[in-house]
């Protein structure tokens, strides 16, 4: 049992450390918790769904899921019976862990256990403002009944997965304003950056002096909150600003 704890408070230690690099996807953090978190558990997906101005549930992410559970699970209705949907709907975990678990609680989905390798599916609430606004889903194709430790075991990583989602929407939102104050110019400069052309080549292209285009390039890289060319680019292209 202490062995299990301490790798439990391992795993979680790696995943605070994964989670303070601010630029990870949502694709990165499902493939992490799927090769790193839960492997013990012989996860082999894990997604994550938030729920929209329209009562449904949308996938936000996965790893590990075929195209086809992808496409199926794009929106979902919060008033259809399924586990993710009463994980929000009731805020609460919904651990179902082998055969009997699927025909006792969701015996119209028990074609899901028989036909495919899945045996233990795993749904937590993640939270914003404290209401349950999503879910982290991890499928497993051992069969894994909890026990108390790993409740809390999979409480605290949707914890931390929610306080991250959170984090990463405000960041969004503050980047969406600080790119609202970019120039025409400025944005066309970011464009021939993109395009690996040098402060001297856009001076060129644009008719400006190469003192001018450096003196935008500080003042985008200012006003994104940017390290260097390649950071301004990503964000850039992240808010559409370019392609």
């Amino acid at each position: 049992m202490i062995i299990e704890i301490e790798d439990k408070f391992t795993r979680i230690s790696t995943l605070i450390e994964f989670l303070n690099n601010p630029n990870i996807s949502t694709q990165d953090l499902t493939k992490f918790l799927t090769l790193k978190t839960f492997n013990s558990y012989g996860a082999y997906a894990v997604y994550m769904m938030r729920l929209n101005t329209e009562a449904h549930l949308e996938l936000m992410d996965s790893f590990g899921q075929t195209e086809e559970q992808r496409a199926g699970w794009k929106a979902v209705p919060l008033d259809q019976e399924l586990p993710a949907t009463d994980t929000v709907k009731e805020d609460r975990l919904v651990w179902i862990a082998d055969h009997s678990d699927w025909e006792n609680l969701y015996p119209h989905l028990i074609q899901y256990p028989n036909s495919t390798k899945l045996r233990t599916l795993i749904n937590a609430p993640l939270y914003m403002s404290g209401a349950p606004v999503g879910v982290l889903g991890i499928m497993c194709e051992n069969e894994v009944k909890p026990t108390s430790n790993d409740i809390s075991y999979v409480d605290i990583v949707a914890g931390l997965v929610s306080l991250h989602v959170s984090k990463q929407q405000n960041r969004n939102i503050q980047l969406e304003e600080r790119g609202a104050y970019l120039t025409k110019r400025q944005i066309t400069i970011i464009d021939m950056m993109g395009r690996q052309m040098t402060n001297m080549q856009i001076a060129r292209e644009l008719g400006y002096s190469e003192s001018t285009v450096r003196h935008e390039t500080m003042r985008i890289y200012e006003t994104l909150q940017a390290n260097g060319r390649r950071e301004a680019v990503a964000l850039a292209r992240k808010l559409g600003l370019i392609k």
